[in-house]
Formats: C-alpha cells, structure tokens, sequence
C-alpha cells in the first residue's frame, strides 16, 4: 500500500519494491495523492505525475479522488464536475475509469473516492468501484464537510478488508460503515 509519495525518487523506490515482490499472489493499492477539488499539490509536476501513471498502472486497486482521476487520466475535471448535477454523471465517471484500465499492467480496480453528487433535493459522498467485472456504487448523505486524512483511513481499510478477503463491494461497505459514524459526529461539533 503507498499513500502519498512526494518525489520521482520515492515513486522509484516504490516501483523497484514492486519489481522484486510484487507477484499474482500479492495485492498492492496505490493512493495516488496529487491534489483535491480540481487542484493539484503545488510540488506535483508534470515530471511527478508522470511517474505516478507508471506506478498506478501496476496497482491492483487505485483509490484516487475525482481530482486524482483526472490527472492520472489527463481528463478535464472541470468539464467533468459541470455535470454532475447530469443523469449520466456517474458513467462519464465510468468512462475516465475504462481508459485507466485499459493502460493498466495488471487486473486492476479503480476507486473513485469522495464523489460529490446531487439528485437536486439531496447531496451525496460516493464511492464508485470499476473493475474489468463489476462495477459498484455506494454514496451516503453528504454532510458538507471533508476531512483531512479520511481518504487515507478509507484506503487503508480498503487494503486490510481486501487481504482479509473481502471482495471490492465488501470493502468498501466496511469502510464506509467504519467512517461515516465518524464524519457525521465531527460534522456535528463543527469539528475541521
């Protein structure tokens, strides 16, 4: 499992750890942290995601935010987040996901962490899940806050329930239920 990696040389590290372990028998999930709500980290340049495509094409499971999706798909984030008060903003998510299977080196899952949606009366944070077998979607009333570190703990459980054997749908639902109880007391006390 990596998280954030702020350098060419550490993703180099990781991608050599990989060249020497990583088997058909093992799992490995890459966060790709570069950056939220349509903006890149200010270190991420074009020589770091770069790099970062080559890692996450060799993840068994990716876990990148919509911000995150676009970068690594070289997709129009605000083109994307225009629509997604669409019927069809779910699949267009969908579509970026394909072209990132369609490079990856091994069977891959990709999941979109923290969609924002809205049906027009109600806001949803959803997960989206896109494998070259399924495809699973899950949201929860949206609080209207975010949280620093949720996408780290959301993909670290992710990576434990999968070891444990959890499939994709599973997972996610134990993350979810492990973080939802907690977004929704910190929303409470105003808690940032």
């Amino acid at each position: 499992y990596s998280g954030y990696l702020g350098s060419s040389d550490q993703i180099h590290n990781v991608l050599y750890f990989l060249e020497q372990f990583h088997t058909k028998d093992t799992l490995y999930l890459a966060d790709p942290v570069m950056g939220d709500n349509g903006r890149r980290i200010r270190i991420f340049t074009d020589e770091l995601l770069d790099t970062m495509k080559t890692l996450t094409k060799k993840a068994n499971v990716i876990t990148p935010n919509l911000t995150e999706l676009c970068l690594l798909a070289d997709a129009d984030y605000d083109e994307l987040r225009s629509h997604s008060f669409d019927e069809d903003y779910l699949k267009r998510i969908e579509e970026i996901e394909y072209s990132l299977l369609a490079k990856a080196e091994v069977r891959q899952t990709v999941l979109v962490t923290g969609i924002i949606r809205s049906d027009g009366e109600q806001t949803y944070m959803g997960n989206l899940a896109l494998s070259e077998k399924e495809t699973f979607y899950h949201e929860t009333p949206f609080t209207g806050m975010s949280f620093s570190g949720t996408g780290d703990l959301f993909a670290s459980v992710i990576a434990g329930s999968l070891v444990q054997g959890y499939c994709i749908k599973d997972a996610v639902l134990k993350a979810t239920n492990f973080l939802q109880p907690a977004i929704e007391e910190a929303s409470m006390e105003n808690i940032e």
